[in-house]
């Protein structure tokens, strides 16, 4: 039996299943952006208006959704970590929840890629859009790495 079986509240728990919830559809959303970036970033030309609006709708979509996920973890899950890593006295925990804290820079290169693409629109160089591409590959790299660090020092808490 893990130790924070005896201390979790109901409350956390459910906070715990709907991280799992919310970080399931957030990796949809980035396996979406990273598929259509990746046909973008293949092609020999450089993409036409419509798909440039396509993948900065995906993109905000992602942003959008990963933004209110931490607002949300922020506001109610880490405050219950909080008082259950008290409660048992793990100290190693503090330190975890510290570092998933401090957030994530995924959404800073998604501000470079569009930043790259509007380069792209205004000047018309294909370079800066590819650029953008290879920011906004990062910051979805970013997002799943912190998804996955949140599951693995959060998750096994549930079960």
């Amino acid at each position: 039996m893990y130790v924070y079986q005896e201390v979790l509240p109901s409350e956390l728990s459910q906070a715990l299943e709907r991280l799992l919830d919310e970080n399931e559809k957030i990796k949809s959303n980035v396996m979406k952006v990273e598929r259509f970036a990746a046909e973008l970033q293949k092609g020999s030309n450089p993409p036409d208006i419509d798909q440039i609006i396509k993948l900065k709708c995906l993109t905000d979509a992602l942003s959008q959704s990963f933004e209110t996920h931490e607002r949300w973890e922020a506001k109610v899950l880490f405050p219950l970590m909080k008082e259950a890593i008290s409660r048992a006295g793990d100290p190693y925990m503090h330190t975890s929840l510290w570092m998933l804290e401090k957030g994530n820079p995924g959404d800073q290169y998604f501000r470079l890629y569009w930043g790259q693409v509007s380069t792209y629109l205004e000047k018309l160089q294909p370079d800066s859009f590819y650029k953008g591409l290879k920011y906004l590959l990062n910051g979805c790299r970013l997002v799943k790495e912190q998804l996955e660090l949140e599951e693995e020092l959060l998750l096994p808490h549930i079960h």
